[in-house]
């Protein structure tokens, strides 16, 4: 089966990570050019705003994997991003050479010939096996504008990122909106995760019961009155024991302005990918830099806004952060000790006007 160069390109954005799989875009196209927007119809009330970081970084990680399929079937692509003030939306617009619009290829080409639609999460245990050495430097040189990473891998370090992300965990479930945000992502059945999008609960370890616990406090009635019984603290401890034992932790720096946050997206997808295609399992932790984030736009519950201002002084520290510099993602990463089962993605006509 063949298909046409811009068909191809929107299928590899669409394999692009998102929070909690949420796939906040929608692709459109015109003539030669593809563009990328939040889909604010689908998505508003639900889950991060069009141009709070999280989504952001999700614009970057579409662009990421459109340029390497480009580069993949040999086309030289151009990008622009068109600030859209008015409704706070940053559109990206991709364009490839006319001549180059209705030429078609092998479909299967794309599917099996680049690592870009075998990335994946794995949030399973990890064995402990140390990462060869040889294999570091090389993530060492990844670089895209200002963005940039630094490698966590001693016992010190990242007893202080687990530190830092069960502090932030602890308020995360203490947080209503960002609780109903989760309680609205997650999939607890087969027919439910069949749609294409949401946090498969398969794809999370949980111990026997523990879906139907999740199921329960879903609900933020229950989960608040639990918390007067210390829940938080349990739940945040069970989110970040994997950290604790993680071989070694990647953090992803960059600036605050819309295009250094879409460079950070970039620079994740291609370590994700790079990672992956190694044989190394990658699982993502945003709580940190949502926490953070959340803090800087006054979203952060009152009275625990100063576990959030120690927790931002903390990471600073430990991260070596320049004054224009934020944290936008840690990666936990480790050889697995099993495979996941992987996110599915929408169909094709829920996120793009074809």
């Amino acid at each position: 089966m063949k298909q046409t160069i811009i068909h191809s390109l929107i299928l590899a954005g669409r394999q692009a990570p998102s929070a909690d799989n949420s796939q906040p875009w929608r692709f459109s196209h015109v003539d030669n050019r593809i563009t990328v927007e939040y889909d604010t119809e689908r998505l508003a009330g639900l889950t991060f705003g069009a141009n709070e970081p999280a989504t952001l970084l999700s614009l970057g990680c579409v662009l990421e994997n459109m340029l390497q399929a480009a580069d993949f079937i040999g086309v030289e692509v151009g990008w622009y991003l068109e600030d859209e003030l008015s409704i706070g939306n940053a559109v990206l617009h991709l364009t490839i050479p006319l001549d180059c619009v209705h030429n078609e290829y092998e479909t299967e080409l794309t599917f099996s010939g680049h690592p870009l639609f075998d990335r994946h999460t794995n949030r399973f245990p990890y064995r402990s096996t140390l990462i060869p050495v040889s294999i570091m430097p090389d993530i060492n040189q990844f670089r895209e504008g200002t963005a940039r990473i630094k490698l966590l891998d001693t016992p010190k370090e990242i007893k202080a990122v687990a530190a830092l992300a069960r502090q932030a965990s602890e308020v995360r479930f203490q947080t209503q909106e960002v609780h109903e945000w989760l309680a609205h992502s997650l999939r607890f059945t087969r027919q439910e995760a069949a749609k294409g999008d949401g946090l498969d609960i398969a794809t999370i370890p949980l111990p026997p019961g523990g879906a139907l616990f999740m199921r329960y406090i879903m609900d933020w009635k229950w989960m608040s009155r639990l918390n007067r019984l210390g829940a938080y603290k349990l739940m945040a401890a069970l989110d970040v024991k994997p950290i604790e034992q993680a071989p070694i932790i990647i953090a992803f720096i960059g600036g605050s302005a819309r295009e250094d946050i879409i460079n950070v997206g970039q620079l994740l997808t291609r370590v994700w990918i790079d990672l992956n295609s190694k044989g190394i399992a990658v699982h993502p932790y945003y709580v940190v830099s949502d926490q953070l984030q959340r803090l800087l736009v006054g979203k952060v519950p009152a009275q625990l806004v100063s576990q959030i201002d120690k927790v931002a002084a903390q990471s600073a520290a430990l991260l070596d952060l320049q004054e224009h510099e934020c944290l936008h993602m840690l990666l936990r990463i480790g050889y697995p000790t099993r495979d996941p089962i992987r996110s599915k993605r929408l169909p094709l006509e829920a996120i793009c006007n074809m």
